[in-house]
């Protein structure tokens, strides 16, 4: 109980961060306990922890990127498949990066469309990728902000 605590006496972290802290907790807890038992510094560890994954985490939204009709995927004009080829070439740094942490087609037989979950420091890093998206305009970008935990992130 004493790390739970701690964790919540943090006066600057938020509701919503909360969880993450907790599940720290749970998850990580025995491990600085063990590391730390010697040298009593267990809370020090814990707020080192909290600043570093919950004030500064990355903001991770769902992406969609409707076509502008249900068969665009198999009937592309020249100009379309040219504007799709540039979206993928544009996208291709910051899947590499990490900031694109999963990106592609999906091939829904009611008709295909793109998706891709990414993490920004903040919205308008988030504007800034979708503006300067070549496909930006001949598709349409639906929008949803998510909690992503990953191996990766």
């Amino acid at each position: 109980m004493q790390v739970i605590y701690i964790a919540i006496n943090v006066r600057f972290i938020n509701i919503f961060k909360i969880h993450s802290i907790l599940y720290f907790v749970l998850i990580n807890a025995k491990h600085l306990i063990t590391e730390t038992a010697s040298t009593n510094n267990f809370s020090s560890k814990l707020f080192q922890y909290v600043f570093k994954t919950t004030i500064m985490a990355k903001l991770h939204f769902f992406l969609k990127l409707n076509p502008p009709r249900a068969s665009f995927t198999i009937d592309m004009t020249n100009d379309e498949k040219l504007v799709m080829l540039q979206h993928v070439s544009y996208w291709k740094p910051y899947v590499e990066q990490g900031i694109a942490l999963v990106l592609g087609p999906v091939f829904d037989p009611k008709g295909g469309y793109g998706i891709a979950v990414v993490g920004v420091d903040n919205e308008e890093q988030l504007e800034t990728l979708i503006k300067n998206d070549p496909a930006n305009g001949l598709n349409k970008y639906e929008i949803y902000p998510m909690r992503a935990s990953s191996k990766f992130i």
